[in-house]
């Protein structure tokens, strides 16, 4: 490098040394200078004879200006900010004489590049060029400076020692000229020893990958640095692992610990973590409430409830994570701590439809105090449903549920649980379901009856009028027609059991008899029957059919018996006793046309015969005579039978 002075130990002396030691010390000083960058021997001489005769000197600096005035070297180079160029400055005048003793004044095109002394110094300041002058009497000399860092050596400034998983760090690294001065400008090429680990892009940003150690280099025209970066698994999230959805009764400890796991971005365990445990409402016992985390990442603890019945949170939270994790368990409510009182209880509805308003119950404590967040299950055994509006105890500690009625008639029940495990005894809240309108009409009992003509059933004709549920009818309004006989009331009314009860007399005619029931809604009337028999015999008929009246010839008799209302009567026996001849059979039950027959034979005998039929052991009897030589019918007389 063309009149560059690193280390000349005359160059970097301090002006007071020169000073004290005078003229012969400054003559030194010059031809160090003037020998280290190439001085003309000539303005060495200049400036020896300068120095050894300043008077004569100063007499002559009054002389004429100078013709010519050079620098030495005329270009000079540095490459190092920092480093010193040492000039030296000729002036001749018109024959070629050099001048000496001539005042000098220097200066810089551009003193960012190069900053120049009285004494012709020059100090490199940044890259670039710049011209120095050096004026003598109006008189200039130039030269040109260049300055260009070369680069020495590279060094990494950021003090980045660990990364966590991840994280991103921007790295810097500087190019620097042999005097340590940065270099603008230059941008250096990253490497990283293990990507899984570490990765870096081009500009220098480090990214955390897996825990792990790396080392990074940066190269800037094959000179580098390297740096050592460990990534650590730092806390991303924490989370509970177990011990979540408990039960256990308020006040009391939780039967399993709760588990909280911190974990890194990349889902990395983070052992020795400070993990903090608090209730959400300040309530309860944690045990203990501050933990680390093992090799896993995982801690545990005891909770032990609040006395508040309810859903209760725990909170786990790691310092510097903004988020936290929560855990619930159910505090049951503790018998007989527990007071459960019904809401909008005995309403009515129609079977089967919902009630007006919904039914529910208030919870409170000893003290009357209401008992929020409490779950309240519901329950019915009529077969109806209850669909809640909440399945927990607000602000007031209430809670309702709509009801469906069941579909039968009646007195309903339901039944309200109050907590999860059902340990407090159910409330029962009851409803009556109302029947609908008459759908339907049955006989329940007193159909298809046997009784005697004329006489009241044994038993009454029950019938049930139902809704379309089956629910019995009660008050519904009974229309009763009977085809024969009579009833006390045509016109019934149902009982609570949506029964009527019919009363009925029978006609006088033996047989089956009908009676029929309608009921406004049903569409069809209701038939009911009974069968009516004879009353006992009373009367007894005796008939002949005509025949020969010879001797011996046979005559077809007929005796018939009936009731009072004239109603055959079977099953009674009839006696025929002749007076002469004789009757076949003689003794004959009648059938169910209350008759019986035989057959009379005349006697040989001539003149009047007579043949008598009796019911035994009563006074029934009738009498036919017959003429031997013409039987001739005279029905003599027929006798009643009392009543």
């Amino acid at each position: 490098m063309t009149g560059l002075v690193r280390s000349a130990s005359l160059s970097y002396m301090p002006n007071e040394f020169w000073k004290e030691r005078g003229v012969w010390a400054r003559l030194f000083k010059t031809l160090a200078t003037a020998a280290s960058s190439g001085a003309a021997i000539v303005s060495i001489l200049a400036f020896v004879r300068s120095a050894a005769w300043p008077d004569k000197q100063s007499d002559r600096a009054k002389g004429p200006s100078p013709a010519w005035v050079g620098l030495e070297p005329r270009s000079a180079t540095a490459s190092a900010l920092g480093d010193t160029l040492h000039l030296a400055v000729t002036a001749t005048d018109s024959s070629g004489a050099v001048l000496v003793g001539l005042p000098v004044s220097w200066s810089s095109s551009n003193t960012d590049v190069a900053a120049v002394g009285r004494d012709g110094t020059v100090v490199a300041r940044g890259e670039g060029a710049a011209v120095v002058s050096a004026t003598v009497r109006g008189s200039v000399g130039r030269a040109r400076v260049v300055v260009r860092q070369q680069l020495a050596r590279v060094k990494i400034t950021s003090e980045v020692a660990r990364l966590s998983e991840g994280e991103r760090q921007q790295l810097q690294a500087q190019p620097r000229d042999a005097r340590g001065q940065e270099i603008k400008g230059r941008a250096g090429v990253w490497h990283s020893s293990d990507t899984s680990v570490v990765r870096v892009d081009s500009l220098g940003v480090a990214t955390g990958v897996a825990v792990g150690r790396a080392r990074l280099t940066v190269t800037v025209d094959s000179i580098g640095d390297t740096m050592s970066i460990e990534v650590v698994a730092t806390p991303a999230e924490v989370a509970f692992v177990g011990g979540s959805n408990q039960v256990a009764p308020a006040g009391a400890a939780l039967p399993q610990p709760v588990v909280v796991r911190v974990v890194s971005a990349r889902g990395q365990p983070v052992p020795g973590t400070t993990v903090r445990l608090a209730t959400a409402d300040a309530t309860g016992r944690i045990d203990p409430a501050s933990v680390t985390t093992d090799s896993s990442g995982r801690a545990s603890a005891k909770w032990t409830l609040g006395d508040m019945p309810g859903r209760q949170a725990l909170v786990a939270s790691v310092h510097g994570l903004a988020g936290a994790a929560e855990v619930v368990a159910e505090a049951e409510p503790v018998p007989g701590l527990v007071r459960v009182a019904p809401l909008n209880a005995a309403q009515s509805a129609p079977a089967g439809k919902p009630l007006a308003e919904p039914v529910g119950v208030r919870l409170t404590d000893t003290l009357g105090r209401p008992l929020v967040d409490v779950p309240v299950s519901w329950a019915t055994h009529e077969g109806g449903t209850l669909e809640p509006t909440g399945v927990r105890s607000d602000t007031a500690g209430e809670v309702r549920a709509r009801w469906t009625l069941g579909p039968r008639a009646g007195v309903q029940r339901a039944w309200a649980y109050a907590g999860a495990r059902r340990r407090v005894p159910p409330t029962e809240i009851t409803a009556v379901g109302v029947s609908g309108t008459p759908a339907s009409m049955t006989v329940v009992g007193g159909d298809d009856q046997r009784g005697v003509v004329g006489t009241a059933l044994g038993k009454g004709i029950l019938v049930r009028v139902s809704d379309a549920a089956r629910n019995p009818v009660p008050g519904a309004a009974v229309r009763v027609s009977p085809a024969a006989g009579s009833v006390e009331d045509s016109a019934l009314v149902t009982d609570s059991s949506g029964v009527a009860v019919v009363r009925w007399t029978l006609g006088r005619a033996a047989g089956t008899q009908r009676l029929q029931l309608r009921v406004s809604g049903v569409p069809k009337p209701l038939a009911v029957s009974a069968r009516a028999r004879a009353r006992a015999a009373a009367n007894l008929t005796l008939d002949v059919a005509e025949g020969d009246r010879a001797p011996g010839a046979r005559r077809a008799l007929t005796a018939t018996v009936t009731d009072v209302f004239g109603n055959p009567v079977s099953g009674v026996p009839v006696r025929f006793t002749p007076a002469a001849g004789s009757a076949t059979p003689a003794n004959v039950v009648t059938d169910d046309r209350g008759q019986a027959a035989t057959r009379w034979t005349l006697g040989a005998q001539p003149g009047p015969q007579a043949l008598t039929a009796t019911v035994p052991k009563t006074e029934m009897r009738a009498l036919v005579t017959a003429e031997r030589t013409a039987v001739t019918l005279v029905k003599r007389s027929t006798k009643k039978a009392r009543e």
